[in-house]
């Protein structure tokens, strides 16, 4: 069961009489997405890690737990530890590019320009023409999200720069930086500028890559996107026809990589009022999702939703409606599944409230009419009188039991 996997005790194998670390405790316990048991582990590994490197080692892998689990603060404030425990030792810019990172995720950032504008400038010092690109392009990337593209755009012409300084103009890192610069102009709605970055980084990559690598696919699919916004649907849909034709030839007709492309020409088809090409491309699309990613993968409830607004584009209502109902029976199932292991996961830490806050939300979703059978909310209200023994409240915990037998009383 779910709550077997979330709330079990960790246990090692002790190797001859030899306890193993902390590290290794966490280590093991993050691999097996134990996550509380993680963190405990860890800040402990932290104090047997001394100081230097193998400190360093420990915070950073902190931090990265704190990023997955959403505890910003403390993501930043075991990145900062890490960045004064190296102090002014050769390699310092790595570790500051992970700290703006845990800064922009905190939503500092202020802090994190700050932070990859001192990596810049200490990778001027260094003079490596390719480790100056990488800062650029970082902190393009910050501005890209700020949506100040003028910045944006001198960071990653900077980073294209300095690529051609050390590589020439034909290596596959300056199609790259096209594809950077593209995008910058592409957001600040200068589509002409963009194409002709795309294209430039499209004629390279052909040059380098040749004419049927897959990796072109992502270029020919921007330019796609690219004509689509600007209800270019004649021009945009012999770029996906070619993303969508090497994609298949490369790693064959039912890949996941495949499904995406066919969705891409589905729906400029579909936009362009070209129905019955559309049509089959979705049907591929959801056959291919459904071998690659089963049953109650999200993308199937996108794929069952394309296919309705299709049908009933064409006012084929009746054919519609199954494919709608279909589609919001997955993703209530999926949010119920995530709720609840949200419940848990607040419960194994001790936070009651958010746990029955999530506990009853998927109750909500469980009870309605499309949400699944009585089994997914006997096991839900199970778990939920568990919690409401813990927070004794005895009266409502039995409630909650005798509901869990009169469900599983029903055929």
């Amino acid at each position: 069961m779910l709550r077997s996997a979330l709330l079990c005790v960790l246990t090692v194998c002790l190797l001859g009489a030899q306890t193993p670390s902390h590290l290794v405790l966490g280590r093991t316990a993050l691999q097996r997405s134990h996550y509380s048991d993680a963190e405990k582990e860890l800040r402990l590994a932290v104090a047997e890690a001394g100081d230097g490197p193998a400190k360093v080692e420990v915070l950073e892998l902190l931090c990265d737990l704190e990023l997955l689990i959403s505890k910003y603060p403390d993501a930043v404030a075991a990145q900062e530890q890490a960045v004064a425990a190296w102090g002014d030792a050769p390699g310092l810019p790595a570790h500051l590019v992970r700290l703006a990172a845990a800064y922009r995720a905190a939503g500092r950032t202020a802090e994190a320009e700050k932070t990859l504008l001192q990596v810049l400038e200490a990778e001027k010092a260094s003079g490596d023409e390719l480790k100056i690109a990488a800062a650029g392009d970082s902190l393009g990337s910050l501005y890209l999200s700020l949506k100040r593209y003028a910045d944006a755009r001198k960071m990653y012409e900077l980073g294209f720069n300095m690529r051609v300084k050390k590589l020439g103009g034909e290596a596959i890192e300056i199609a790259s930086s096209y594809v950077n610069m593209g995008v910058v102009e592409e957001q600040d709605k200068k589509y002409v500028a963009a194409r002709a970055d795309f294209d430039l980084a499209l004629s390279v990559s052909e040059k380098v890559l040749g004419t049927e690598d897959y990796r072109i696919t992502g270029i020919l699919d921007r330019i796609g996107a690219l004509l689509r916004v600007q209800r270019r649907y004649n021009q945009a849909a012999p770029f996906y026809q070619r993303s969508l034709s090497i994609r298949e030839k490369t790693l064959g007709p039912r890949h996941s990589e495949v499904a995406p492309a066919l969705d891409n020409l589905a729906m400029t088809y579909f936009a362009d009022g070209n129905f019955e090409q559309s049509e089959p491309l979705f049907k591929r699309a959801l056959d291919v999702w459904t071998v690659v990613s089963g049953d109650l993968s999200p993308q199937i409830a996108l794929e069952l939703d394309n296919l309705a607004a299709l049908y009933a584009a064409q006012k084929r209502y009746e054919e519609a409606e199954p494919y709608y109902k279909r589609a919001l029976w997955l993703r209530e199932k999926v949010e119920l599944d995530n709720l609840n292991n949200l419940a848990l996961l607040y419960e194994t830490n001790k936070d009651y409230k958010r746990s029955e806050q999530y506990f009853q939300r998927a109750l909500l979703i469980a009870d309605k009419p499309l949400a699944g059978p009585h089994e997914e909310l006997a096991a839900i209200l199970e778990e939920y009188a568990i919690l409401l023994d813990l927070l004794h409240r005895p009266l409502e915990a039995t409630k909650a039991r005798a509901r869990v037998k009169a469900l599983q009383a029903k055929p």
